[in-house]
């Protein structure tokens, strides 16, 4: 089972250390669910430099963590082409957008992906996976657009490749 988050970094918050993140996440990240807490936030957010955390866990076990909290925005658009790429080429590698972290997908079967960040390998379901890195980009950049109307235009555009590539993944269901 599949749990994504998306966070937004509160955006005057520095962080100093990474194992205090890790043990207080939330005095530095808000859910993106709050829409409350966003909108406060709104007037202070760098647009085009949205620091946030898409946390991935996969049956209790934390592939992506608050540690690696980068540009989300740009992390999920990332995620997004990962998803079509693999889909072309059956493998796909790419680094987080503002850090030197690599990650990559490697097809191991019909129904098994290799997903890799760091040198660190998980087996995940293939289908799974991918439907739950859609849903989780799809809940982002919904609540994004709707919280932040500048970003609306972005949004939009990558609802569009969302809506495609959730076509192209509902072949991989067996």
């Amino acid at each position: 089972m599949f749990i994504i988050k998306s966070y937004i970094k509160y955006p005057n918050m520095i962080i100093y250390n990474l194992k205090d993140v890790e043990k207080n996440p939330f005095l530095y990240f808000v859910d993106i669910n709050n829409a409350q807490e966003i909108l406060r936030i709104k007037k202070d957010l760098d647009l085009d430099y949205i620091d946030g955390v898409l946390q991935l866990i996969y049956n209790n076990q934390e592939i992506i963590s608050f540690r690696s909290y980068d540009l989300i925005d740009h992390l999920w658009a990332y995620f997004l082409n990962m998803m079509e790429e693999f889909l072309q080429k059956q493998k796909t590698k790419m680094y987080f957008p503002d850090q030197p972290l690599p990650m990559s997908m490697e097809n191991i079967s019909d129904q098994y992906i290799l997903f890799s960040i760091n040198s660190v390998q998980w087996t995940l379901p293939k289908y799974e996976f991918f439907n739950a890195l859609l849903m989780g980009a799809k809940d982002f950049f919904e609540k994004l657009m709707l919280l932040i109307e500048e970003e609306k235009d972005d949004c939009l555009f990558e609802l569009e490749r969302i809506k495609t590539l959730e076509q192209k993944i509902n072949t991989l269901k067996r």
